[in-house]
């Protein structure tokens, strides 16, 4: 049954529409969306029931049902929801709807866990939201990235949901049947295979219309929940945000001198991509054995660095020689 307000029950019957877009585009045009995504879906209020319905949008990177040709994550789709398998392959598998599939399983899961109530505290909860939806990991030079682990993890063994317990026990019902046809913890699948269940997208399809007329939604649960320390906002630089925590010279020597905070061997030179290097201790800023940043003209930047630290130094030297002077150049007093 649907109702006007925002909850469980407004989440699954929007992700459900979204899903049966997903369909119908793949049987009457033949065609796959290839980033199912929270900024890709919207919702709008029927006139005649006042009920909000959810659409996807922004199908201009859409592909051809079978297109052997793949595309680089940055042009297609957003990190925190593509299927686990499409982001541990370098990108160079060809994309089905049980991809499109997964990745609004994880919208739903993605959206329950930020303002649904359940079990997790705060802390908790930005810990899994991190390592399920942003983490990952560089393997190359280039800066071409890899993932999917804990996602891959999480589907074989529910590793990091099976302890998150959601207050709407048809909710929590919802999450165990669907993550089962996606995955089975009972069943081992050879890499790249889906399970049986998973291969026929319209078995999710009927499960979900039966679920939605058999169980009464809570309309009315959304939870206000503010985090310290939230997820980035993925409209902003999707990707960026998520690297590994790495030292910097302070953002006031960055600003000083001009430069931009990039990702490792981000340069635009010849040499973009040699092994990481360390340096030493340049002025008063120290670069502990960690990844150089590249800029375009690192050794200028870390000269100019060194320049204006001496000339610092200096100065500091010159002011307390000359009080020096004047203590000498001052009388004794006499007593």
């Amino acid at each position: 049954m649907d109702c006007n307000g925002l909850g469980t029950s407004e989440l699954l019957h929007a992700s459900f529409d979204v899903y049966k877009a997903m369909l119908d585009a793949l049987e009457k045009g033949h065609r796959l969306h290839r980033d199912v995504s929270l900024n890709n879906i919207i919702l709008v209020k029927d006139a005649q029931s006042g009920v909000r319905r959810g659409y996807l949008t922004d199908w201009e990177l859409s592909c051809p049902d079978g297109a052997r040709t793949p595309r680089r994550y940055e042009r297609t789709a957003t990190w925190q929801f593509m299927s686990a398998r499409v982001i541990s392959e370098e990108f160079t598998q060809q994309h089905h709807i049980q991809d499109d599939m997964e990745s609004l399983l994880y919208v739903v899961l993605y959206c329950s866990l930020r303002w649904l109530p359940h079990n997790k505290q705060e802390s908790a909860l930005v810990r899994l939201l991190h390592v399920l939806f942003d983490r990952y990991d560089e393997i190359d030079e280039k800066g071409n990235t890899r993932g999917g682990d804990a996602k891959l993890q999480n589907s074989t063994s529910r590793k990091f949901t099976k302890k998150v317990r959601f207050t709407s026990k048809p909710l929590q019902k919802w999450f165990d049947k669907v993550m089962d046809l996606q995955h089975p913890t009972s069943m081992w699948l050879p890499e790249n295979e889906y399970a049986p269940s998973w291969t026929d997208p319209r078995i999710l399809a009927d499960y979900w219309s039966r679920f939605l007329h058999t169980y009464t939604l809570d309309c009315h649960d959304r939870v206000s929940r503010i985090l310290s320390h939230a997820p980035r906002d993925t409209q902003v630089s999707p990707h960026a945000a998520t690297q590994q925590s790495r030292p910097t010279i302070g953002s006031l020597h960055f600003s000083a001198l001009g430069l931009k905070r990039t990702r490792p061997f981000e340069g635009t030179g010849k040499d973009e991509g040699p092994k990481p290097r360390t340096t030493k201790a340049i002025g008063r800023a120290k670069y502990r054995g960690k990844v150089v940043q590249r800029t375009g003209r690192p050794k200028a930047a870390f000269k100019a660095l060194g320049q204006q630290t001496a000339v610092l130094e200096s100065r500091q030297s010159v002011t307390k020689r000359d009080a020096t002077i004047r203590d000498r150049k001052r009388p004794r007093r006499q007593y």
